[in-house]
């Protein structure tokens, strides 16, 4: 029996068999398995992840389903344009619809409209506007604005998506 031990390895114990002929040995240390425990205390601990809107938010599910042929969603400096698919979107929280996932084919534009905005598309992505082409599918959230669930129940075929909260 062989056994090594090296700080910072686990310990390898390995057994061999003692001959004439020379043994090579192949060892592999394991490093140890990390194993930590943090407690914080402090006077708002009982109150954290309470607030009823933020738990709410973070178990929303899926709401309504709506067959799209050719819409046209603008918000702000983005336009969606959702050629066919099904548009699902999040249920409301607070009366809020926060977000909505597409599956089928469209395509997505921003097209900054500050200086600040547009010198950030720039920096981060090298071109003047951000568009996506979607043969499959595409996430729409939003926290201040809400997307336009009427209007696309309503089968609108153009729509102002920006509704102030």
């Amino acid at each position: 029996m062989i056994r090594v031990i090296a700080e910072g390895f686990e310990p390898l114990e390995r057994s061999i068999e003692v001959g004439e002929n020379p043994v090579n040995l192949d060892l592999q240390m394991a490093l140890p398995v990390a194993k930590q425990e943090i407690t914080v205390v402090g006077k708002s601990a009982k109150f954290a992840n309470t607030d009823s809107v933020y738990q709410n938010l973070r178990k929303v599910g899926l709401g309504a389903s709506f067959k799209v042929d050719a819409l046209t969603v603008k918000c702000d400096a983005a336009t969606f344009q959702l050629n066919q698919g099904t548009i699902t979107f999040l249920a409301p929280v607070n009366g809020v619809v926060t977000g909505a996932i597409f599956i089928g084919s469209g395509h997505f534009n921003l097209k900054p409209i500050t200086g600040i905005a547009r010198a950030e598309i720039k920096r981060r992505l090298k071109t003047d506007d951000w568009r996506r082409t979607s043969p499959t599918s595409f996430s729409v959230c939003g926290s201040v604005h809400a997307f336009p669930v009427d209007s696309v129940a309503a089968g609108k075929r153009d729509c102002n998506a920006c509704r102030s909260s």
